[in-house]
């Protein structure tokens, strides 16, 4: 190959490796926002199971200084999330490092809650690490 060919193609090769990895990251973010919102969907609908489905066995949640880690802690979690009747609006769901960062509005009846900042670590398309604060 002629040496001018040879330095066109690196700065093209480059270019094309680049936007590759662009799009994979735009992917890997759109699939953990979707999982979250999944979980939010599967939460307001009060449907246990479908939002168990997408933690793995070694996922933990955090709200406040309360653990519950595992499946069946997980599960008792979740059950006491669908039992209040609450009402669930999230917004702002967007990817930062890694981290899917959104703020959820709950209510019960006309009884607004306070509202809590959420962040998941999603990998393979379940959740690994779950937190609730207050905001």
């Amino acid at each position: 190959m002629a040496p001018a060919r040879k330095l066109v193609l690196i700065p093209l090769l480059l270019i094309v490796a680049t936007v590759v990895g662009a799009a994979g990251a735009d992917e890997e973010r759109g699939e953990a926002e979707v999982v979250v919102h999944k979980l939010e969907l599967a939460i307001e609908a009060g449907d246990v199971a479908a939002a168990l489905s997408l933690f793995s066995d070694q996922s933990i949640i955090r709200v406040g200084d309360t653990e519950w880690s595992g499946k069946g802690e997980i599960r008792r979690w979740l059950a006491d999330e669908v039992g209040e009747g609450t009402t669930r609006r999230i917004s702002g769901l967007r990817t930062e490092s890694g981290r899917v960062r959104w703020t959820v509005r709950r209510s019960i009846g006309s009884t607004q809650l306070p509202a809590q900042r959420g962040m998941a670590i999603v990998t393979d398309r379940h959740i690994e690490q779950l937190t609730f604060d207050r905001v």
